[in-house]
């Protein structure tokens, strides 16, 4: 019986294994430009073929030696060049923070990289994270992050940062489009608050704490971007709870 465990398990590594070689090579000989998205999508029709591909080109990055795993994907053309590249939200727990990755062909192999360097939460609108800040051929990536440390139960103060992909390398560009800051985001996050001033009492108490908490978290989060733009130093998230910046 044992025996025959064996060579089962031998036989599906096998197969795992070749399922992922050939998802590597059909990905391989493809170009990766804008006109072939189609192609690439039929590729990749599926999070679990995005793994596949993952777990034979993304480096062991975990503290317990696992590989990073997607939980949602798109591909778009993030530098405007005719190119595209395969971005993907990661937050498998363990080892990891939720973070986004972007892989993209270079050559005959693939460069990949990442967001974040603490601070990092789940992104909740996947499709609203690619963004035009500047009204140019390039699109930004614009991630939400805990201001301080996890606030647990009630709502924490978040702030935004924007990522400019460019040489195969996730760079934050937030002062660099301060513009959207102030023209779209923080009007946007201001229009919540209102929005949250103006909801009647609930009746019940918590529901209440909650609401009033979440106005004080969503104010917080929108001074620490006016005062990044007003100073022009970026507030960097600190695991002790504390704050340092950088400009």
């Amino acid at each position: 019986m044992n025996r025959l465990i064996t060579v089962f398990a031998s036989i599906l590594v096998g197969a795992t294994q070749s399922a992922c070689a050939a998802v590597v090579d059909q990905a391989r000989a493809l170009r990766w430009y804008v006109q072939d998205e189609t192609t690439l999508r039929q590729v990749f029709h599926d999070v679990g073929v995005v793994n596949e591909f993952l777990s034979s080109v993304a480096s062991k990055d975990g503290v317990d030696g696992s590989r990073p795993l997607a939980n949602a994907f798109m591909f778009a053309d993030l530098r405007g060049d005719g190119h595209i590249e395969l971005i993907c939200t990661i937050s498998g727990g363990g080892q990891y923070f939720p973070t986004v990755l972007v892989v993209t062909k270079s050559g005959y192999g693939f460069t990949r990289a990442s967001a974040y360097t603490g601070g990092a939460m789940d992104v909740p609108d996947f499709d609203k994270m690619l963004i035009n800040a500047d009204d140019g051929k390039q699109k930004q990536i614009l991630l939400p992050r805990w201001l301080k440390g996890y606030p647990g139960a009630f709502p924490g103060p978040i702030v935004y940062d924007i990522y400019q992909y460019a040489y195969g390398q996730l760079k934050r560009a937030d002062l660099q489009y301060a513009g959207y800051y102030r023209s779209a985001l923080l009007p946007k996050l201001s229009a919540q608050v209102a929005a949250l001033r103006a909801t009647p009492s609930s009746g019940h108490a918590e529901i209440d704490r909650r609401r009033v908490a979440e106005i004080a978290a969503l104010n917080e989060g929108i001074q620490a971007m006016r005062e990044m733009l007003r100073s022009g130093i970026i507030p960097e998230f600190r695991y002790d709870g504390h704050l340092a910046k950088r400009n």
